[in-house]
C-alpha cells in the first residue's frame, strides 16, 4: 500500500480501505463498505470563541501545492455539521453541510484565527444526499466549490488563502449538541497546470 494518497485517478475507497486510513490524520476514521468513514463525537460548546486550532479536524496528511482540483463523493450522515475544504497556516475556506438544518454555506477562518461564516438564506436539500464536491484551488489560490456540477457562489476575496504555506484538505465537525458523520466513497485529486 502507498503511504500517500495517489494523484490524478479516481480512488475508490471501499476498495483501498485500510491503506487509505493511512493517508489522513485524525481520531475517528474507519474502513466502511462504503468507503471511509469519520464520526467525530467531539464537542464545540462555545461558537463565539471558536479557534481554528481547538476544532475537531480530519486531515489528508500529504500537503497539497495550487493549482489543483480535489473531487469528493461523499454522504453526510443525518444530524450532523460537517465542513470540507482548505486550510493554511492557520486560515481556512470551507463548505459547511448542514444535515440538520438541511443546509449549505461558507465557513471562512480569517488571518485572525477567527471563525466566520455565510450560510445559505434558504434550505439546501443537496445536503443529506450522496454529492459530489469539487473544490479547486487556482494559482491565485483563490478557492472554489462546486457541489453536484453546480458552483457555489461566494464572495471571492473571502474565498482566498493568501500566503506561500502548504495547503492542508481538512475536515471538521462544529458539533454543539450531537455528533457528526460523513462517508467519503471516492476521492481524486489532481494538480492543475
Amino acid at each position: 500500500g502507498s503511504p500517500t494518497l495517489p494523484l490524478s485517478q479516481t480512488i475508490n475507497l471501499a476498495e483501498r480501505g485500510q491503506e487509505a486510513l493511512q493517508w489522513f490524520e485524525g481520531e475517528g476514521l474507519s474502513a466502511h463498505e462504503h468507503g471511509l468513514r469519520w464520526h467525530c463525537n467531539t464537542r464545540v460548546n462555545n461558537l463565539q470563541d471558536l479557534r481554528e486550532v481547538l476544532m475537531p479536524t480530519l486531515a489528508l496528511k500529504q500537503p497539497l501545492a495550487p493549482p489543483f482540483k480535489v473531487e469528493m463523493n461523499l454522504q453526510v450522515e443525518a444530524g450532523s455539521l460537517v465542513m470540507i475544504g482548505l486550510r493554511q497556516a492557520g486560515q481556512a475556506v470551507r463548505l459547511g453541510l448542514d444535515t440538520r438544518n438541511q443546509r449549505m454555506g461558507g465557513v471562512i477562518t480569517d488571518a485572525g484565527g477567527q471563525l466566520r461564516s455565510s450560510p445559505l438564506p434558504r434550505p439546501d436539500t443537496r445536503v443529506s444526499r450522496p454529492m459530489n464536491l469539487v473544490i479547486q484551488m487556482d494559482a491565485r489560490r483563490a478557492v472554489s466549490f462546486t457541489v453536484n456540477g453546480v458552483g457555489y457562489q461566494a464572495p471571492r476575496q473571502d474565498f482566498t488563502l493568501p500566503n506561500e504555506a502548504p495547503v492542508e484538505l481538512v475536515i471538521q465537525a462544529l458539533n454543539t449538541n450531537n455528533v457528526s458523520s460523513v462517508v467519503i466513497r471516492q476521492i481524486r485529486i489532481d494538480p492543475e497546470s
